[in-house]
């Protein structure tokens, strides 16, 4: 509200007309003055938007509240007119400029956390009387405007803004005692001044309207920042059990020294074979071998060396196969290769084929060659993954029996 005093020395009378005159300047003047201050309010919304406004890197790779208090602080405190601010955060405080202690700080926002309950600001010009501040130590800050921040639905965030005490000296027309003095009483020696302590500057409407934008774009800023942080620690969590995953996969399905399938997955993939044979008669056959001599590889030159020959061997075997036959370590020096969509004379050229040449591998610390014993069996329609194993471990024993470094094929039933 505002007043227009027009005066004279001399009193005299004041036509209607000049009366409409002055109602009419006085309310295009209030029209414009309206408006000036609507523009500049809008100016000063749009400044303190354009604060925290994040560039397209912000976006990619949002700040932390760290980050954005030390890259923002001084231009709030510029636009609030506050020569202290102070961010809360989970526990966490960022502050800068003239601001109280972190635990006078840690006891506000515990106090106003439990008294506003509101979305909307908490301000207070006189924190030496305000009920919530009065006891703390906040000698050098009268002003206190706190937004509060919904980062958190168990406990808010709050961005706080201090100002120092601003005397005020007014300026009175007459003594509060002389107040009941007829005008034409009084005299120049009744002017009276009266000075002002113990508060800040009031926060104006404008200021509170813009503090709660600020305190929405912060509010999301930090829960893009939380979001992208809990983002990358799912993304290490979901790296580490793929490979957690792939660590048990590969000790459930392969043997650990030749790193070709373990048993219990050559069992898996014979059985899968067998399923597929009954259905639609493809056939198939294992082959399996057994090291010559190699107890006495390992008696003489040691386990590193009986290690290094079947893992040399087992490297030679498997990538001297088709993409569709499998090799596995059957236990010890023993290996079954699965052959599928094989006959007998296809499997039996396979066996020769693999013989000679494992007889050419070269392995360092052996002096002798190392030859192989290959029983190989043939699918047939009565054949179990157990039968069928048996029918080519004795087709290998036999080969053991009969000379070493040879293929034998099984018989077509084991009793």
């Amino acid at each position: 509200m505002g007043l227009l005093f027009c005066h004279s020395a001399a009193a005299y009378p004041v036509a209607p007309p000049v009366r409409d005159a002055v109602r009419t300047l006085v309310q295009m003047a209030t029209q414009r003055l309206l408006l000036l201050r609507a523009r500049q309010e809008a100016r000063y919304l749009q400044r303190v938007q354009d604060s925290l406004v994040l560039s397209s890197n912000n976006r990619l790779k949002p700040q932390g509240p760290y980050q954005l208090f030390t890259e923002h602080a001084e231009t709030w405190k510029s636009l609030f007119r506050a020569n202290g601010v102070v961010l809360w955060v989970k526990g966490s405080i960022y502050q800068s400029g003239n601001t109280p202690k972190p635990e006078t700080i840690s006891q506000l926002v515990t106090r106003i956390e439990k008294a506003h309950i509101h979305s909307g600001p908490w301000c207070t010009q006189e924190t030496a009387k305000e009920p919530l501040t009065s006891s703390l130590d906040m000698l050098e800050q009268s002003g206190v405007l706190a937004v509060p921040l919904p980062t958190n639905p168990v406990q808010r965030g709050w961005l706080m803004f201090f100002r120092p005490e601003q005397v005020e000296t007014l300026y009175w027309a007459m003594q509060p005692s002389s107040a009941s003095l007829p005008p034409m009483m009084m005299s120049p020696s009744d002017a009276w001044c009266e000075e002002v302590t113990g508060k800040s500057e009031a926060w104006q409407r404008v200021e509170r309207l813009a503090a709660i934008d600020l305190g929405e774009d912060l509010t999301l800023a930090i829960s893009a920042y939380e979001i992208s942080t809990l983002n990358m620690h799912l993304e290490r969590e979901r790296k580490a059990l793929a490979e957690a995953n792939q660590r048990l996969e590969q000790l459930a399905h392969f043997d650990p020294l030749t790193q070709v399938w373990n048993r219990y997955r050559i069992e898996q993939a014979i059985d899968a074979e067998l399923v597929a044979a009954k259905r639609y008669g493809a056939a198939f056959a294992l082959l399996l071998f057994d090291v010559d001599y190699f107890k006495q590889i390992n008696d003489t030159l040691g386990h590193s060396v009986g290690d290094d020959v079947l893992i040399s061997l087992a490297r030679m075997v498997e990538s001297s196969l088709r993409g569709c036959d499998h090799l596995g370590r059957w236990g010890g020096e023993e290996f079954v290769v699965l052959a599928t969509h094989s006959s007998m004379e296809a499997a039996e050229g396979l066996a020769e084929r693999l013989r000679g040449l494992v007889a050419t591998l070269q392995v360092k610390g052996l002096g002798q060659a190392i030859t192989v014993s290959i029983g190989v069996a043939v699918w047939q329609p009565d054949d179990s993954c157990k039968t069928i194993i048996a029918r080519a471990d004795a087709a290998m024993y036999r080969a053991k029996r009969n000379g070493r470094n040879r293929v034998e094929i099984a018989e077509k039933s084991v009793q």
